[in-house]
């Protein structure tokens, strides 16, 4: 285990915690960054695991902001959420 001042707290963010490539790279950096004697969870969108590394947040649908992103050109996405992560108790943690 590191000293203190050493030890990060790390948050990977992303839609789901095990089925998918990116949420298997986030899931063995996560892995590999705790064996090293740091603080490494994950946040997820959808979680399908019963690790306790590992939490979710709401994916809430918007579609009040549909019109604005095709008036944009912008990419709408169906389920969202992340704009409200820097208030999950996760993130702020690690502040």
């Amino acid at each position: 285990m590191r000293n203190k001042e050493q030890t990060l707290s790390i948050v990977h963010i992303n839609t789901e915690d095990m089925p998918g490539g990116a949420a298997k790279v986030a899931w063995r950096l996560a892995e590999a960054q705790r064996d090293a004697g740091h603080d490494s969870k994950m946040l997820v969108g959808r979680k399908v695991s019963n690790s306790k590394f590992s939490s979710s947040f709401p994916l809430l649908a918007d579609t009040s902001i549909q019109p604005y992103c095709r008036q944009n050109g912008q990419v709408y996405y169906e389920f969202q959420g992340s704009h409200k992560l820097i208030k999950n108790p996760s993130i702020v943690a690690t502040l």
